[in-house]
């Protein structure tokens, strides 16, 4: 939908890729694009042996969140690595499902330790939320400009309109952020999730124990 942009698809089960077809029509012009190259990989390591700068990293762990060994997605080093695989103006978009109070306060936390200009939006439906965190300060005017000529182009509108009608137009983005008062509030008591404190993916005890 986006000309000009070169896509790499880091995918930990290759069979995702066949199912593509099940739900997109136009799967296969996808697909043949020159733009767009498939990866059979776990992407924590993909970065790791790749040293492509981005200008948007999109990351969508298999939920719920404590599954295993999705916690690797989840934590400050790989938030890190993440932003040190951006370009100057590199944008990362982390989304993750949702689930108890301590967990979410914890991805928050963590998020933001690695980018300080966290902007945190509901999925449409409350299915989630997307943490968005850049490099430089945002500038949000350029945003909404950018924004509003996006849903100038009919097929991205098309796109968005593609099962529902919830992000039909830039009020229903707009209203889907999360007041950043609030996320600052609500992180500041989450734990730390780091590679040798993987919290989301341990709450057996703290749930029995409630």
């Amino acid at each position: 939908m986006h000309p000009g942009l070169t896509i790499t698809a880091a995918e930990l089960v290759p069979e995702t890729f066949e199912c593509f077809r099940y739900f997109h029509p136009g799967f296969q012009d996808v697909l043949e694009k020159d733009s767009v190259r498939l990866v059979s990989n776990d992407g924590r390591n993909h970065l790791l042996l790749f040293s492509k700068k981005y200008d948007v990293i999109s990351v969508d762990p298999a939920p719920p969140i404590w599954s295993a060994g999705t916690v690797n997605l989840y934590t400050k080093e790989f938030f890190q690595l993440c932003k040190d695989n951006l370009t100057p103006q590199g944008v990362m978009c982390l989304w993750f499902p949702g689930g108890r109070p301590e967990d979410e306060r914890a991805i928050f936390r963590t998020f933001r330790e690695v980018f300080p200009e966290i902007t945190v939006w509901k999925g449409p439906h409350n299915w989630g939320f997307y943490c968005v965190g850049t490099t430089e300060k945002m500038p949000w005017i350029d945003f909404k400009q950018n924004v509003e000529n996006a849903f100038k182009q009919p097929a991205i509108v098309q796109d968005l309109g593609e099962y529902d009608t919830s992000c039909l137009t830039p009020d229903q983005v707009y209203r889907l952020q999360v007041d950043r008062t609030q996320v600052d509030d609500f992180s500041s008591r989450g734990a730390l999730i780091t590679d040798d404190y993987p919290f989301t993916e341990f709450f057996l005890w703290r749930q029995l124990l409630k």
